[in-house]
């Protein structure tokens, strides 16, 4: 079959069109790889306001240039006739993609010197194809990009978008990858604990004979965990995830809290429960997915309380009197 060789400046974006066509197989020159890495300045994009309702525009950038350039040389196996350039992120309608990031959606647009439109999009002209396949259209080969960031709910959680984020194709050869260079961070709040030092929870005194065997309990004993949150843009929230980790052993895994080694009375243990959920322990880690880790809510700036409760859990089968003592920390993991 006849080999055609084109020089692509990438500009073409126009509505989408459908047209048959036989599988596309493009090469590239030695030394050259595709798809080509078009890369964005992230340090350019303005900071988020994400005051503005959900709809609005949260940050806009417009004439936003690539590097390092826009020129690429394919050998194809058939002639070419569309481009098409699409996000790479959940597409919502209405030229919108869903970002990583909850609450920010993203409009593509295209601001080149000759051809405009937003993502997704196509474009079907031999003519126009033969220009650009010329080197440049009007002297200026260069692609320019707008980008808007639009608010598409409650803003939760920190966060950064890099990577591709769109891409251009021709049929179903993706010739370039359009990236973030850098992070675009979204700054919500972050928690401590609101009360310095240790916090204390009395479960209460109960006479040995209460507890009649292994796996027999005490009344359950409300208590809570109460942060103060603070950093967040207002209006933005965090989504808190916490693990809770056994002090006396670090390694436990299961749902019950350890008696300390200073603690008089043997032979009990502690469960903590979050609502009717038993919860259990994991390592001292912020990591998204860690062992025994649990949702406790969402939040903004200020005060935000976690309701919880605990009771006695008899695990051996004697018991022995005195102060029962045990001692837990938590974690908190912004997703």
């Amino acid at each position: 079959m006849k080999q055609f060789k084109w020089l692509f400046a990438i500009l073409a974006t126009l509505p989408i069109s459908q047209v048959a066509h036989a599988a596309v197989k493009c090469t590239a020159p030695p030394g050259e790889s595709v798809p080509v890495n078009l890369f964005y300045d992230a340090s350019r994009l303005p900071a988020f306001d994400p005051n503005v309702p959900v709809g609005g525009v949260l940050a806009k950038v417009t004439r936003f240039q690539m590097t390092p350039r826009s020129l690429v040389m394919l050998t194809c196996n058939t002639y070419l006739n569309s481009l098409t350039t699409e996000g790479t992120y959940p597409y919502l309608g209405n030229f919108l993609y869903q970002t990583p990031k909850e609450g920010v959606g993203m409009k593509l647009k295209h601001s080149a010197p000759v051809i405009q439109g937003y993502f997704p999009t196509s474009f079907s002209q031999p003519a126009l194809y033969q220009v650009a396949w010329g080197g440049s259209v009007g002297g200026n080969s260069t692609m320019y990009l707008d980008i808007e960031f639009i608010k598409t709910g409650p803003i939760t959680g920190r966060g950064s978008l890099n990577g591709e984020f769109a891409r251009w194709k021709l049929y179903d050869f993706q010739g370039a990858s359009y990236r973030f260079d850098g992070d675009v961070e979204v700054k919500s709040p972050t928690c401590k604990a609101a009360t310095e030092g240790a916090q204390t929870v009395d479960l209460g005194t109960y006479p040995t004979k209460d507890f009649k065997g292994i796996g027999s309990v005490s009344k359950l004993v409300p208590f809570a965990i109460n942060l103060t949150c603070s950093g967040g843009t207002e209006n933005t929230q965090s989504k808190i995830f916490m693990t809770l980790t056994d002090n006396a052993n670090p390694s436990n895994r299961s749902n019950t809290l350890s008696l300390a080694p200073d603690s008089a009375a043997k032979g009990l243990g502690i469960q903590v429960f979050k609502d009717s959920t038993l919860l259990g322990y994991g390592p001292d880690s912020s990591s998204a997915g860690n062992v025994n880790q649990w949702y406790a809510g969402t939040t903004g700036n200020g005060f935000f309380s976690i309701p919880l409760s605990a009771r006695f859990i008899q695990t051996a089968q004697t018991l022995t009197s005195g102060a029962a003592k045990a001692r837990m920390t938590f974690t908190i993991s912004y997703q």
